[in-house]
């Protein structure tokens, strides 16, 4: 590791020493129980839709990672083709949002989209009960993020998609990998 900041040594062992590891380790801890009651009582629900999902698994776990400052189904009229949720970096934001008579320039204060789907649905692919037929949710993300990019005069980078049990952190800027070409 010649010419590294920090030794391999230090990387592995030394840094648990520190003060700052634990104090993080001891708040690690806590939120893996808190999350873990969370769980505990999502999955006690037999067959929850995407509302429930929703209100008492992705919000409660979006609280829990620190984001307490969000407004639900911000957009169109009819709330059509919008993202679940509107994150903000505090409350001030959040309330500048929520101020704003059209519902489109809210975006300009958030930072992220959230994007909820029924627990366990596919991401990647078409749902066959939904009766709307907007394509997959992954598509649906890319098209709120372009939204969003636009509403947001290029503010808004970053989107959150979720099933509950897969997490997906997209960034509008980065490019899809090129595919290998079919011989």
């Amino acid at each position: 590791m010649k010419g590294q900041l920090f030794t391999q040594y230090f990387l592995t062992d030394g840094i648990r020493t520190t003060a700052e590891w634990g104090a993080a380790a001891s708040k690690l801890g806590d939120f893996r129980r808190r999350l873990a009651r969370t769980c505990e009582r999502f999955t006690s629900l037999r067959h929850p839709n995407e509302a429930v999902t929703e209100q008492d698994l992705i919000r409660p776990v979006l609280e829990l990672l620190g984001w307490t400052d969000y407004l639900p189904q911000q957009g169109a009229a009819g709330n059509q083709d919008v993202p679940d949720h509107l994150l903000f970096a505090d409350a001030a934001s959040k309330a500048r949002a929520a101020a704003r008579s059209d519902s489109e320039d809210r975006y300009r204060d958030a930072l992220l989209v959230e994007e909820s789907k029924r627990f366990g649905l596919a991401l990647d692919r078409h749902d066959r009960h939904d009766g709307a037929r907007s394509g997959s949710p992954h598509g649906q993300m890319l098209r709120y993020l372009s939204t969003a990019e636009i509403a947001s005069d290029g503010r808004i980078r970053w989107g959150i998609l979720t099933n509950g049990s897969v997490w997906r952190l997209y960034d509008r800027r980065a490019r899809p990998l090129p595919t290998a070409p079919a011989y």
